[in-house]
């Protein structure tokens, strides 16, 4: 506010409450009000007379707001080279404008307009209150309003990304056991982030898993195989952190390294019975003539993407026969037999009469 000090400016003049007093003058800290005042002048050692002089103050209007748009994910800006803008609205009579930032935070440019720009480079910590910016209207005498605007900066680590997701083209993977040990099938990894908290992203892989394309230290989308990945029972986990300067937050996905499943069912047909699609349930009546007859035995597959079977092993009842080499005979193992498809051909003119035939896949 307005003092002595002021409003003297360096000169010899002396501010008096009446014109008898003889009471010092006000000092230099003095502060002035709105008043009528006695003033004289120094002029070689010699005080002159006292002339009234009428004080009129008006007080600077202080500042109303301050904003930023980057205010609420501070986080992200610490510890990084990017800036922040604050701005206050602009008040009028004011010459310039006072600032200060939180410890460790600098104004680079210019520190007296109604903006500044911040670096929170030097700026460390856990999520919380890490300071606050203010700022003070001033006028062309230096004064201050004397109620600068406060806005405080509380920090919070980054939001975790929404989702992880592994695909191959545009199939998402449940299973990982057709790509473990397969260096020539290349996997998407993909974390969905829509919140803008984080500065970074940083990725967490399954040892062996080797980053085709993308920074596993940035970016949110990856292209990755897993032909050095080994082969167990052990799921692979999958996460993706946002990072900020004052802390982190993953999401991750699980996806079960295991190999193909077993087939939900083995169904037996005959396509030239009056029920070709209808499974058989008992071969009482495949006897005599019937009993030469080409069966079809279908595995109903496991589809769970990423553990497709790519071939199947059968197992038949002793003597059964593979029709037209749909299947191929295992060497060393009875009645055992592999195949590309789910579907194979069968005759059981071969087998002897039992209460119960088994077939296994």
């Amino acid at each position: 506010g307005a003092t002595v000090a002021t409003a003297t400016a360096g000169t010899t003049l002396k501010f008096y409450k009446d014109t008898k007093s003889t009471t010092a003058a006000y000092a230099g800290t003095q502060k002035l009000a709105a008043a009528t005042y006695y003033v004289t002048e120094m002029v070689s050692g010699t005080e002159s007379a006292r002339v009234p002089v009428s004080v009129t103050l008006t007080a600077l209007v202080a500042p109303t707001t301050i904003a930023s748009t980057e205010a609420k994910v501070i986080c992200k800006y610490m510890g990084t080279s990017n800036l922040v803008t604050f701005t206050t609205t602009p008040v009028a009579e004011a010459s310039s404008y006072s600032w200060s930032v939180p410890a460790g935070a600098t104004i680079e440019g210019n520190a007296t307009g109604d903006s500044i720009t911040v670096s929170f480079e030097a700026v460390s910590g856990t999520p919380g209150l890490i300071g606050s910016v203010t700022v003070d209207s001033r006028n062309s005498l230096g004064c201050l309003s004397g109620k600068a605007k406060i806005l405080a900066l509380t920090t919070k680590a980054p939001t975790a990304p929404k989702t992880v997701v592994l695909t191959n083209g545009a199939t998402v993977i449940k299973k990982a056991g057709n790509f473990v040990g397969d260096a020539t099938k290349e996997l998407t990894l993909t974390a969905t982030d829509i919140s803008g908290t984080a500065d970074h992203h940083v990725w967490t892989l399954p040892a062996g898993t080797t980053v085709v394309t993308g920074d596993a230290n940035n970016d949110l989308v990856l292209t990755v195989h897993l032909g050095n990945v080994t082969a167990s029972n052990d799921a692979l986990v999958f996460s993706c952190a946002s990072v900020g300067g004052c802390g982190s937050s993953s999401k991750s996905l699980s996806i079960a390294r295991a190999a193909a499943g077993t087939p939900k069912a083995i169904t037996l047909t005959d396509a030239l019975s009056a029920t070709p699609t209808v499974g058989i349930k008992k071969l009482d009546a495949y006897t005599g003539s019937l009993k030469t007859r080409t069966l079809t035995l279908t595995a109903t597959p496991n589809v769970t993407a990423g553990s497709e079977a790519t071939s199947y092993t059968w197992v038949l009842p002793a003597a059964a026969t593979v029709v037209d080499g749909t299947a191929t005979a295992v060497e060393g193992q009875e009645n055992t037999y592999t195949s590309e498809s789910n579907v194979i051909s069968v005759n059981l003119a071969s087998v002897a009469t039992e209460t119960s035939f088994v077939f296994k896949v």
